[in-house]
């Protein structure tokens, strides 16, 4: 990703439960700030967002109801 574009991002759930996309810096489920995020997405469903990275970096990607579980990978996105 280049910073000031803007994506379209598709997320598709092949899940059997409900998930949903955010990117953004994530510490905690308490403290956590979402650039972009998809709507919460049940089985089989497709939703897109926009994202338009507004800094070089590296950002968080997690799944909003599963964050704790595991969904989530610090630094998945980067940006230049």
């Amino acid at each position: 990703f280049n910073a000031g574009t803007t994506y379209l991002v598709q997320a598709v759930n092949k899940g059997s439960s409900a998930h949903d996309m955010n990117i953004g810096h994530y510490a905690s489920d308490a403290d956590k700030q979402a650039i972009a995020h998809s709507a919460l997405v049940g089985p089989g469903g497709t939703a897109s967002f926009l994202f338009k990275p507004p800094t070089t970096g590296k950002f968080d990607l997690w799944c909003n109801p599963h964050a704790s579980l595991g969904m989530l990978d610090h630094d998945g996105v980067q940006v230049s």
